[in-house]
């Protein structure tokens, strides 16, 4: 007996499959601009581990392909760090190294947010004064950091409810759309700020 399924998340194959997610490219050009918005205009994401790249992943290969077309159509320079966990520093000083007019940084992997934070307050930026964050994260996350971030969330219970009402339809014999991406919805908080020319 083949019972009808709703998968969360896109494999790199969907061809078939009834997905739901979050619109992971829409996140991450909204986070870039959001940035230009503000008017920066060098901008970097430090993402997931370089192994979730190497399996190509595609959530995480959404976010780079929205952060790198939004950065594209803006004119705005951009890089893209894959991170491993206990590297923020290095990143950091890498950023800064490789891109020494950055102003913006997007945050695609949640157990770096407060890291980077510290390794940015280590090198003397301030957050938003010096660099402007955002992130796509969960909203409590993004809430409590040390400096609340400015973030695209990471909807669960939305894509978890999605999942069932699609499920119930195609159960019910009802035809349902193979992929259903929710948008992105940014909350701004304290870590983004106009960017000041010094």
């Amino acid at each position: 007996l083949d019972l009808p399924s709703v998968l969360i998340g896109f494999p790199a194959s969907s061809a078939g499959l009834t997905c739901v997610d979050l619109d992971f490219r829409a996140a991450g050009e909204a986070c870039v601009e959001h940035l230009a918005r503000l008017g920066h205009r060098s901008v970097a994401l430090v993402g997931s581990p370089p192994e979730v790249y190497v399996r190509r992943t595609a959530f995480a290969q959404r976010v780079v392909e929205g952060f790198t077309a939004a950065a594209d159509r803006g004119g705005m320079a951009s890089t893209v760090h894959p991170c491993e966990p206990g590297a923020a520093r290095e990143v950091a000083e890498r950023l800064l190294r490789e891109q020494p007019a950055l102003t913006g940084v997007v945050v695609h992997n949640e157990a770096l947010l407060e890291p980077l934070l510290d390794a940015f307050a280590d090198l003397g930026l301030r957050v938003p004064t010096d660099l402007s964050v955002t992130a796509i994260c969960p909203d409590d996350l993004a809430a409590s950091a040390r400096v609340p971030i400015t973030s695209v969330t990471l909807p669960s219970t939305e894509v978890g409810e999605r999942a069932v009402e699609l499920l119930m339809k195609k159960l019910a014999g009802a035809a349902v759309p193979e992929s259903t991406l929710l948008p992105p919805r940014m909350t701004e908080r304290a870590s983004t700020g106009r960017r000041t020319v010094s």
